[in-house]
């Protein structure tokens, strides 16, 4: 009775740690690849952080962002299975603002308060 309890915890375990672990890869067996990009943009004020975060965050594969108010440049942590640099650019200047030369949305841009134009 008690070799049975051992074998049936042991095979639980086993089994938990084997489907945890198929998780934490991706369809094709690999890790996902995580890569990083900063990116210049119009941003200004908290108001302007707030938007461009919001922004960026809603793009597919994107982990984290960080702006920099003091640089004016958003750091985006991303899936590169998901999404890319340019991806991340357009969402900013749809939002309204300018990102490593991409010009802002011109209807966005008009929608902004009078601070962050």
């Amino acid at each position: 009775m008690k070799s049975s309890f051992i074998f049936s915890a042991f095979f639980m375990l086993f089994s938990i740690f084997s489907f945890t672990t198929s998780f934490s890869q991706n369809s094709k067996g690999k890790k996902d690849k995580i890569q990083s990009v900063t990116i210049k943009t119009s941003g200004k004020c908290e108001m302007c952080k707030s938007n461009i975060e919001t922004a960026v965050r809603s793009v597919k594969g994107v982990k984290s962002s960080n702006f920099d108010l003091t640089n004016h440049s958003v750091t985006v942590s991303f899936r590169v299975d998901k999404t890319n640099g340019d991806a991340i650019r357009q969402a900013i200047s749809n939002a309204g603002y300018s990102a490593d030369g991409i010009e802002a949305n011109a209807s966005a841009k008009e929608k902004l308060p009078k601070c962050c134009k």
